[in-house]
Parts: C-alpha cells; structure tokens; sequence
C-alpha cells in the first residue's frame, strides 16, 4: 500500500514535467515566429508604429524613424508620438480619440521630419481587436505623400501650361497654331 502514493506522486510529477516541457516547445515556436515577425516589420519600408492597448509604443521600424527623422529613444507612447506632426494638439486629440473610443482613423497630416522639414503623410491609425473583442493593441502605418504632391503640382502646371497655349491660339487657324507650337 505504501508503494501507490510514491506511484502517485512519480506519475504526477511525470505529467508535470511532459506539461511543462509542451509548453516550453509552444514558447520557443512562438518565440520562433515573433523573431521572424518582427524582423519582416523592421525591414518593410512601410513605416509602421505598433502600441499596446494603454497606448506604450511597443515597436516603431527602422522606416518610421527614418522617416520622422527621430532616433529610437525619443518616442515612449502615442501621445509621445503626437509630438512628431505639425499639428501636434490636433495630433493628440486624435490619438487620445483611438485610445478611447477604440474608431480607426485615416487621414492626411504634415509630419514635422526632424526639425523644421514638413512632409505631408497619410496616417492609419487601427484598432487590432481580439477575439473576445477586447483591444489587443494599436497598428498605424505612414505613407510619404510628398511624390504624389509633386506629380500632382506637376500635373496641375502642365494643365495650365496646356490651358494658357490653346488660349492663345484662339483665333489662329489651325496650321499657323500648330506651326507657332513648334
């Protein structure tokens, strides 16, 4: 009879250590997975601001910060972040928004790029439920419009250019308004 406590006991701590050792394995697989999630993050060119659901900035890459002209350290939560963009009280009523009310928001800002540099950026700003809906965190991506702004001043000038010329030949016939083109 003496001998099933001990039998007990070796078999429980036997299932403890196999309980244990499946989750040290799922750890390291998960532990696995984040390394490589993380890394594809930090490389994208795509700059991207990742906050826990209090707002703690929890990674920023290297494309963000390139971008904003800022160096890790300066940056600790999304109000923090709010401090990066011309507008900063706008910035962070929007941001004090997204922690509260938990609405994803998109829109055009000017990002203050290190100093007095202003470059005009798309923010997303989203919300990442869980499944129970709770918020597992906070996911906001920038796009630099500042090409897209160029082509379109570009594109308006030509328009002008184009507008102003057929004006001129109003009145012209058609031959001595192509020969004064050329």
């Amino acid at each position: 009879e003496m001998q099933q406590p001990v039998l007990a006991r070796a078999i429980g701590t036997a299932l403890i250590d196999i309980i244990v050792q499946v989750h040290a394995v799922r750890l390291l697989i998960a532990e696995h997975q984040l390394t490589q999630l993380r890394s594809t993050v930090l490389t994208s060119n795509e700059p991207v601001v990742i906050a826990n659901p209090a707002g703690r900035l929890l990674f920023s890459n290297d494309a963000f910060y390139r971008l904003a002209g800022r160096t890790h350290v300066e940056l600790q939560s999304l109000q923090g972040l709010a401090g990066v963009f011309d507008d900063v009280t706008s910035v962070r009523e929007l941001l004090a928004r997204l922690l509260d009310e938990r609405n994803s928001w998109r829109g055009e800002l000017m990002l203050r790029a290190g100093g007095s540099r202003l470059v005009p950026v798309q923010l997303r700003a989203e919300v990442v439920p869980g499944r129970d809906g709770a918020v597992l965190g906070y996911m906001l991506t920038l796009v630099d419009l500042t090409d897209r702004k160029r082509t379109a001043a570009a594109r308006l000038q030509l328009e002008q250019s184009l507008s102003n010329a057929l004006e001129a030949l109003r009145g012209t016939t058609y031959h001595q308004g192509i020969v004064s083109l050329l």
